[in-house]
């Protein structure tokens, strides 16, 4: 539901694309999601052998090599992810080796970009239609404490953005065309994957799910307890390609003192997000990632 009401062409958002639907074209996602089940429900499809059927799931190879994978975690979504084989999906692996450079081409990409849209109100150029009248609130002050005090990986993104963008001797301007480059090359190496498979499935977070953060906290603790947690996220967020992520379990918090849960990834085609709802849905029958 929420999708349904975020999703089309607002004329604000610079994320926006040419493919982007009208209002009025978006889909009912809800609506959708429960007449499948309703399908599948009908034909007796829907039970604990079957409800999978038809679905192709690639569990990508390289997102099991992601910084700081914690051992637990790589063995929880490996298994979560056989799941799909006994609910009449199939289950196979699938390489995608481009994926490894996903978070420096991210890198390379977001850092100057951002620091042209909030520092400088210049358009953003990645993949997305430029809004020349959409100018971003300038990050002041203010601004920056409270970005500190919550996120501070922004604030590092736009300072990396700054410095890429004045050390021209080690990051000319053609190195970030060249990495606008990257993204449209590992978008077609996704692509051709989900050519052969519906759903593609990695970690999520590399570790069990973070405690709260302590107010306490330093500016560098919370940026470094932030630090790779999106090494198998950040791609898709330059690709466009939906991502959905559910709960699949539990393990052990770093002290041992009890347990947090542990996400699996799962990314679809660009623009067919019905599908992952329905392979998320198909996965929690008889019961959901937590109930163990």
């Amino acid at each position: 539901m929420l999708l349904t009401v975020l999703a089309g062409w607002d004329g604000l958002d610079p994320r926006m694309t040419p493919e982007t639907p009208l209002r009025q074209n978006v889909k009912y996602y809800h609506e959708k999601l429960d007449e499948a089940i309703e399908a599948r429900k009908a034909s007796g499809s829907w039970n604990l052998t079957t409800a999978a059927r038809g679905l192709r799931i690639g569990l990508l190879k390289e997102a099991w090599s992601a910084p700081q994978l914690s051992e637990e975690v790589a063995a929880v979504v490996k298994q979560a992810g056989q799941r799909f084989a006994a609910l009449g999906g199939t289950v196979e692996e699938v390489r995608i080796p481009m994926h490894a450079m996903g978070s420096a081409i991210f890198t390379a990409t977001e850092g100057p970009e951002m620091a042209d849209v909030f520092i400088y109100d210049r358009p953003p150029d990645c993949l997305s239609w430029p809004m020349a009248d959409l100018v971003p609130a300038k990050p002041d002050a203010q601004w920056y404490e409270t970005m500190n005090k919550s996120a501070p990986t922004v604030v590092s993104t736009l300072i990396s953005g700054e410095f890429f963008k004045r050390n021209k001797d080690t990051f000319p301007p053609a190195a970030r065309g060249k990495a606008v480059t990257h993204v449209h090359e590992l978008r077609a190496a996704y692509d051709a994957a989900l050519a052969d498979f519906d759903v593609l499935v990695t970690p999520c977070n590399p570790t069990v799910g973070m405690k709260h953060l302590s107010p306490d906290l330093s500016v560098a603790e919370k940026y470094e307890l932030a630090l790779g947690n999106t090494w198998n996220t950040c791609p898709f967020n330059l690709t466009g390609h939906p991502g959905l992520v559910i709960p699949v379990g539990w393990g052990q918090t770093e002290d041992g003192q009890g347990r947090l849960p542990i996400g699996m990834q799962m990314v679809g085609r660009r623009w067919n997000e019905e599908t992952l709802f329905f392979a998320a849905a198909a996965w929690e029958v008889g019961g959901m990632g937590l109930d163990s």
